[in-house]
């Protein structure tokens, strides 16, 4: 449900490009419910497999990648594990598009329609969560501690915009 709520709620910022009425009905009825359920099949077969080969239930991919290193030190297994994660980043850059950036883009487009348009907009929501990611911005844990009750504050402003 997490996955597909997000789309769900940024469907009108996406659904005004669409050609016709029904267009955004097939992505939704076909593509989403397939997409899901491939996905979290693929998760758990995978989890199964590795379990069978080694005895352990690796769940998550980093940590299934960490152990393919530590198993299989090569080039090989360092060349698939490289292609995986920037399968991964390019995953994660495809979904924050979709998601996030487009729709910020178009709702900040209406705060001043002459100077910022959608894309400009998608700008502005990267730079911001490259500034508000507290990680880049606070290396230390004690700094962290205080800076995320900051961060509570920013995220509420950004997230009402």
């Amino acid at each position: 449900m997490g996955k597909t709520s997000t789309s769900v709620v940024n469907q009108p910022d996406l659904a005004r490009y669409a050609r016709t009425k029904t267009a955004p009905m097939w992505s939704q009825l076909l593509a989403l419910p397939i997409g899901n359920t491939l996905c979290a099949t693929l998760g758990m077969f995978g989890t199964s497999a590795i379990n069978a080969a080694w005895g352990e239930e690796i769940w998550n991919p980093w940590d299934l990648s960490d152990a393919i290193l530590d198993r299989y030190w090569n080039a090989a297994a360092r060349a698939g594990v490289a292609v995986v994660a920037l399968g991964f980043m390019f995953s994660i850059f495809g979904s924050n598009l979709g998601a996030n950036v487009i729709p910020w883009g178009a709702d900040t487009s209406i705060i001043l329609p002459r100077l910022i348009n959608i894309r400009r907009g998608m700008y502005i929501s990267y730079i911001l969560g490259l500034v508000i990611c507290r990680r880049l911005l606070v290396p230390r844990r004690r700094q962290l501690a205080r800076g995320c009750g900051l961060r509570r504050c920013c995220r509420a402003a950004h997230s009402g915009l």
